[in-house]
Formats: C-alpha cells, sequence, structure tokens
C-alpha cells in the first residue's frame, strides 16, 4: 500500500503446511562470484550498474552444499518464480521455502559426451509451504528479515517508509485503550461511544496514524477482528497496511502462474522444460513475463587474473535465460518460469 508494484495472489483457500505449486518452482541459475567487483576488471563498471537492481534478487544465504563446489563463498542463486516475485512482510509473512529433492540433477545429458551438457542449469528451485492458513485473495509474502525503521544496510532506505511491527503494535495498543474508554452502557446495551478526541493525546508517527481508526463504525470492525493482539495486529496489516484485494478482482486482472511446470523437456539436449498443467486455448496468455534488465551484457563475462592480467574464461550461465540481441549490449531476463519454455524449430523433426 503506498509503494504499487506487482505481487504474488492467490484465488483459492491455503491450508497450512501445504505446497503453494505441485512440483516446486521451477530452477535456480548459479551464479558465479556475481559480488565479486575486482577494481581493475575489464568488466567492473558492468557489473557494478547490473547489481544496483540485481541485489535484490539474487540469493546468497541458504544455499545447498553443492553450489559452494566450484568456488567456496563466491556463489550465488538467481530463482525465477516465487522466491523473485514475492514481496517482503513481516507480520503476514506466508511463506518458508525448502529446497527440493533431489536438489541438483546433472542426469538429463552426459557432460562428458552430450553438447547440451552446460547449456542449462542442473539445480532445482525452492519449495514454498504455507506457514499458517491463507484465505483467497491473500498475496502471500516472505520475510527477508528487514522488520524495523532505520537504514540498515545500503539499499535498505525505504524501511522508514513502510510499515513495520512496531507500528502495528503501538496502533493495537492505542486502538485497545480506545475501546476501553468507549465502551459504554446504553439502554441497558454495551455499545462503542468513540469520542472526537479519543486518539488526539500523545504523539504518534504518520504510519501508526494511518493504522488507527477514523471513526466509531471502523472501530467496531475492528473489536470484531479477534479478542487477542495478535488478531487485531494481523487485521491491521491485512486491512489497514495493504490495499485488500477479492479473488473475482484477481481473476479478472491478475495472470496465472500455474499454467506450466518443470518438468524433463521432450527435445533432445534441452533439459528441462515448461510442461502444461491444464489445457490452454490458442491465444491464450500462458505466463506473465516482468523482465530485469541487464543493461551491458558483458557483466555477465566470467575473467581470471592469469599471468598477471584478466582474461575472459567463460560467461555466466544466466546468459542462457536471458532474452538480447547480436547488435545490442542489453539483455531482458524473465523472473517467471517463462524461463522453462525451450525454443523450438520448425527445421527439426519435433516441431516442422
Amino acid at each position: 500500500k503506498g509503494h504499487p508494484g506487482m505481487g504474488v495472489f492467490t484465488t483459492r483457500d491455503i491450508s497450512s503446511g501445504s505446497a503453494v505449486m505441485p512440483k516446486g518452482d521451477g530452477i535456480a541459475i548459479p551464479l558465479f562470484n556475481v559480488h565479486a567487483s575486482s577494481k581493475s576488471a575489464p568488466n567492473k563498471e558492468a557489473k557494478s550498474a547490473m547489481l544496483k537492481m540485481w541485489m535484490y534478487y539474487i540469493w546468497s544465504v541458504n544455499k545447498p552444499d553443492h553450489i559452494t563446489y566450484e568456488e567456496y563463498g563466491g556463489m550465488s542463486s538467481y530463482f525465477p518464480g516465487y522466491a523473485s516475485l514475492t514481496n517482503h512482510h513481516c507480520t503476514l509473512k506466508s511463506l518458508r521455502q525448502r529446497y527440493l529433492e533431489p536438489f541438483y540433477d546433472d542426469s538429463l545429458v552426459n557432460r562428458f559426451e552430450d553438447p547440451g551438457a552446460g547449456a542449462f542449469s542442473y539445480d532445482a528451485g525452492r519449495d514454498n509451504i504455507v506457514n499458517r492458513d491463507v484465505k483467497a485473495g491473500e498475496e502471500l509474502f516472505l520475510n527477508y528479515g528487514y522488520c524495523k525503521h532505520g537504514k540498515q544496510h545500503k539499499g535498505t532506505e525505504w524501511a522508514d517508509k513502510t510499515f513495520m511491527p512496531q507500528d502495528f503494535k503501538e496502533a493495537t495498543n492505542i486502538i485497545f485503550g480506545a475501546l476501553w474508554k468507549s465502551l459504554k452502557v446504553k439502554d441497558g446495551e454495551l455499545v462503542v461511544d468513540l469520542a472526537s478526541d479519543t486518539f488526539e493525546s500523545g504523539e504518534i508517527s504518520d504510519l501508526v496514524a494511518q493504522l488507527l481508526p477514523k471513526n466509531t463504525e471502523e472501530l467496531k470492525e475492528m473489536r470484531l477482528a479477534g479478542d487477542t493482539i495478535d488478531d487485531l495486529q494481523n487485521y491491521l496489516a491485512q486491512y489497514k497496511g495493504l490495499n485488500h484485494r477479492e479473488p473475482e478482482w484477481i481473476r479478472e486482472l491478475g495472470l496465472c502462474l500455474e499454467n506450466f511446470v518443470l518438468g524433463k523437456s521432450t527435445l533432445k539436449q534441452a533439459g528441462n522444460g515448461g510442461i502444461a498443467q491444464f489445457h490452454l486455448s490458442e491465444g491464450e496468455i500462458i505466463a506473465p513475463v516482468p523482465l530485469l534488465q541487464i543493461i551491458d551484457k558483458e557483466a555477465l563475462t566470467i575473467y581470471r587474473k592469469l599471468e598477471g592480467e584478466y582474461k575472459a574464461v567463460g560467461k555466466q550461465l544466466l546468459l542462457n535465460y536471458c532474452w538480447g540481441h547480436s547488435e545490442s549490449s542489453l539483455l531482458l531476463c524473465p523472473q517467471t518460469n517463462a524461463v522453462l519454455l525451450n525454443h523450438c524449430s520448425t527445421r527439426t523433426k519435433e516441431c516442422g
């Protein structure tokens, strides 16, 4: 709320402990030493420009052990799908993630004989499990750990403009206090009578003020939200801290992320592909494809210092999952499982 952008919503109820997707969240794309930025490397400026955006989409902790074999401490992962699209919320966090089994599969091709070896990722994505009952219409959230106001490190200036647990807690204490003060007996019934100056005493932040009821009717609605502090805090987070959406709104204006899932490709040497879960009609949109840009694809060149000078020794695997043009330095990289869709030329017997 107040900071519009895309999010992941559900149009069905999901019970606690259930997986959001039946086969996990696609693939993980390993990134070699992407955070390293030598002052003398030829592509230092291109990498620096890339990381200004990509630092928010790359996971560098909680990786399976296998991903550190190549370069201990220098490996990261990019997870197109839920790990890339899901927003952060401290109070309404509804997802936890676990690695799929197997989380690494190099059996699709022979790495010593097949030309497709090394062209696609062997790493599985993550399984997204809801950690509480989620109702249809809710946005799904992860908790990235930023749960206090104040700049915690570079790039977290937004924390002072976003509702945090302390705001919901302070507003809840004020509201409960106001309820006790405003409960009166009228004609033999217990009623809420909100005085005009109920919330005027004391100094409160602008964020807390936005959470407080504006009239008696809003206060009554909050009273019906539950009997505990946690109930009211969750209500404030869901209905005052967010733009609440109904399932019908999502079905009308949203785009489905579940039309296809990860599976072994029917094309030789292609590795994995996108396998349809449902019947898809001609002309139907099968997936949204929001894009992350890399202004200069030189950022994906891997350099090593050999005999005193930097030499290009390869390319990041991410290059195979982005769209570009030979006459442009720009790359556009999907944030969804659209990366699973393989190319099938009409010159092949499979697609001809």
